[in-house]
C-alpha cells in the first residue's frame, strides 16, 4: 500500500476523533492528515466545527512534551490565555503532525505555519487538504478577524507543492492532490478579511497559489519569486494564467514561459507583492498583529496598514537592482507583448538571434520541457479573459492531461529532483517538433472530470 492510501485510511479512521493538539506554547500542532479528515467529515455534513472554532474560550485537547515543566506549559502565548486542556496521543508519525503549526490568538488572529523546512515547506496532500479547510472555515467563522501565513525559518516561505510526492502517487491520488490545492487557492480569494503571507525567501509554484490571492503579500529583501512549471514538465498552474495576465504587456507571458527569478523591486513593481518589510522586522510585525485590537472590517485594514507603515522601510530597497531592468522589460514588451502563438514566437527569436534578448532567451528555452512551453503560451492565451474560478478549472483540466496523457511530468521530476542527472527526455524532444495538435489534445482531454465535481468549491 503507497503512502497516500495510508494517509487516506488515516484520514478515514480519524474522522470522528479530536483533532487538535497543543504544544507548550499554547501553539495547536494540526496534523494535517487529521485536521483533514475532522474538518472534512464536519463541512460535508454542515456540521458546527465547535473544536475548531475561533472563539476565545475555545478549550483544546493538550499533549504536553515529556520535557515540559507544569509552570512552562501554563506560560501565556502572545496574548493568549493558558487553557484548560485534556491529553490525546497522535495516531501519526512525528513528520507528519509537524507539518503545520497553527495558533489561534485572542484578537481574532489566526497564524498558520508551513512547518516542513528542509523541504523548503513543500505542500503535501495533507497540507493542502487541511489548509483549504481551515480556510473554508475562517471564512465564515466571526471570530476569525485575520489569518497570517508565515514559514519556519527564513530561507522560503513555500517553494511549492511537493511534486516527487505527486509524481510517485497513483494517477487518482494525483489528481486529488491538485484538486484539493485548487480548492485551497480559491478559497484564500474568497476570503473576505485580510490574508497576510510573509514571503520570507522562496516562494514558488504551488507558494504563490496559496498567497498570492490574499490581501497582503509582503516581501523581504531576501524574496525569490518564480514560477518554474515547465522546468520539470508541468506548466504554470495554481490559477497563475489569471495572475500573470495582469501584468504589463507579455511579462506574465514571459515569466511563466522561462520561469525567471525575480526579486522584492520587481515584485513591488509588478504589483505581485504588497509591502515591503525588512527581513529584521518581521518578528516584531507578527507580534504587533497578534496584538492589535480587532473590531470592524474597515477598522482591521486600517489597524493592518498603519502597523505596516511602521515596519516598512526603503533603505534596502534603494541599493536593490531589479531583475527586470528597462532593457529586458522593453525587449519583453516588444517581443511578447502581442502574446503570439508558440511558433510565431519562436520564430521571431530565432530570426532576430542577433540581439542578445532573443539569444539567451532561446537558450532559457532549451532548457525546458518543449510541450509544457506550447501549452502555457496557449493557456496565457485562453485564460486571459477567464475569472480566477473558471482559470482553475481550466487548469484542472490540463493537469489531468498532464497525469494521464502525458509523461513530461514524471520525466521531469525524475531528472532534475530525483535523480538529479539534469538529462529529461522530453517528448516532443525539441521545441520545433511541437505541434498545435499535440497541444489541443491536452487541452481537450474527453476525460477530464470538472474541479466542481471532485471538491467543494463555495460560489463565486
Amino acid at each position: 500500500m503507497n503512502r497516500l492510501n495510508i494517509i487516506g485510511e488515516q484520514i478515514h479512521s480519524l474522522s470522528h476523533e479530536q483533532s487538535v493538539t497543543l504544544n507548550s506554547a499554547n501553539t495547536m500542532k494540526l496534523p494535517s492528515a487529521r485536521l483533514s479528515g475532522a474538518l472534512m467529515s464536519s463541512i460535508n455534513k454542515n456540521v458546527n466545527l465547535s473544536n475548531l472554532h475561533f472563539s476565545k474560550t475555545m478549550t483544546t485537547p493538550y499533549q504536553q512534551s515529556p520535557s515540559t515543566s507544569s509552570s512552562q506549559s501554563n506560560r501565556t502565548f502572545g496574548n493568549i490565555a493558558p487553557k484548560e486542556a485534556t491529553a490525546i496521543h497522535s495516531l501519526l508519525s512525528e513528520k507528519a503532525a509537524s507539518q503545520l503549526k497553527i495558533s489561534n490568538f485572542q484578537n481574532g488572529l489566526l497564524l498558520i505555519q508551513l512547518n516542513r523546512p528542509k523541504q523548503l515547506h513543500a505542500l503535501t496532500e495533507p497540507m493542502v487538504t487541511a489548509l483549504g479547510n481551515l480556510f473554508a472555515q475562517a471564512r465564515i467563522d466571526s471570530d476569525c478577524k485575520i489569518v497570517l501565513l508565515t514559514s519556519e525559518g527564513e530561507k522560503a516561505f513555500c517553494a511549492g507543492g511537493d511534486v516527487r510526492e505527486v509524481s510517485r502517487a497513483h494517477h487518482d491520488e494525483a489528481i486529488q492532490f491538485f484538486s484539493n490545492e485548487y480548492r485551497m487557492d480559491y478559497l484564500v480569494s474568497r476570503m473576505q478579511k485580510p490574508v497576510i503571507s510573509f514571503w520570507s525567501g522562496i516562494v514558488m509554484g504551488g507558494g504563490v497559489g496559496l498567497s498570492i490571492f490574499g490581501s497582503h503579500r509582503i516581501a523581504t529583501e531576501k524574496t525569490i519569486f518564480a514560477m518554474p512549471e515547465t522546468t520539470i514538465g508541468l506548466f504554470p498552474d495554481v490559477g497563475a494564467s489569471h495572475f500573470l495576465t495582469k501584468l504589463p504587456k507579455g511579462i506574465g507571458m514571459y515569466l511563466g514561459l522561462t520561469g525567471m527569478r525575480i526579486n522584492t523591486k520587481d515584485l513591488l513593481h509588478l504589483g505581485l507583492a504588497t509591502h515591503f518589510v525588512p527581513l529584521c522586522n518581521l518578528s516584531a510585525l507578527q507580534n504587533e498583529l497578534q496584538q492589535i485590537v480587532l473590531s470592524s472590517s474597515s477598522t482591521t485594514h486600517e489597524s493592518i496598514e498603519r502597523i505596516l507603515r511602521k515596519f516598512t522601510v526603503t533603505d534596502p530597497l534603494d541599493a536593490m537592482e531589479p531583475q527586470i531592468s528597462p532593457t529586458l522589460e522593453e525587449n519583453i514588451q516588444q517581443y511578447f507583448g502581442d502574446e503570439p502563438q508558440f511558433h510565431v514566437m519562436l520564430e521571431r527569436l530565432k530570426s532576430n538571434i542577433q540581439n542578445p534578448f532573443c539569444d539567451e532567451t532561446l537558450k532559457m528555452l532549451r532548457q525546458k520541457c518543449p510541450l509544457s512551453c506550447g501549452v502555457w503560451m496557449e493557456l496565457y492565451r485562453q485564460a486571459k479573459s477567464l475569472n480566477l474560478l473558471d482559470s482553475l478549472r481550466l487548469d484542472f483540466k490540463l493537469v489531468q492531461s498532464f497525469v494521464k496523457l502525458d509523461t513530461n511530468f514524471i520525466e521531469g521530476v525524475r531528472a532534475l529532483l530525483v535523480d538529479k542527472d539534469n538529462l529529461p527526455h522530453w517528448n516532443p524532444a525539441c521545441l520545433e517538433d511541437v505541434t498545435a495538435p499535440m497541444i489541443q489534445r491536452l487541452f481537450n482531454n474527453p476525460d477530464a472530470i470538472p474541479l466542481d465535481s471532485k471538491t467543494s468549491i463555495p460560489p463565486p
